[in-house]
């Protein structure tokens, strides 16, 4: 595996949440945060096929563990969400995909950028005609 394959760009790969390999890849797209009452949600743009509707990732950070510490500045704003490790399972609720991080495992772990990014290829390719 090399740095740019271990990398899968949620705009980039099919409506199949399956096709998520979070355990052996490192898994980025653009993502919204909300506050609610007690907790942050964190929803990506990418949606997934279920039932004939399209249901996004969704991360519920609480407040009182607040996941990055610098997660309340990104409320309402644009941002890229980076994970690895979980796996996303329907909610009770079948109105998204929810994946919980595993605080006991060193190599899972979630972090979120200001902004969204695309994947490199395509970063690559508008530099290359520059």
């Amino acid at each position: 595996m090399t740095y740019e394959t271990a990398f899968t760009f949620l705009g980039s790969v099919s409506d199949d949440i399956s096709s998520l390999n979070p355990r052996e890849r490192i898994i980025f797209g653009a993502s919204t945060v909300r506050e609610a009452d007690y907790s942050f949600l964190i929803e990506s743009r990418k949606r997934f096929l279920h039932e004939a509707r399209k249901l996004p990732l969704l991360l519920v950070s609480s407040k009182k563990k607040v996941l990055p510490d610098y997660l309340p500045t990104l409320v309402d704003k644009k941002a890229t969400l980076f994970w690895h490790g979980a796996i996303p399972g329907l909610t009770d609720k079948k109105n998204a995909f929810r994946f919980d991080l595993d605080f006991s495992s060193p190599y899972a772990g979630v972090a979120l950028r200001f902004g969204e990014l695309a994947s490199w290829t395509s970063a690559a390719s508008e530099n290359a005609q520059a």
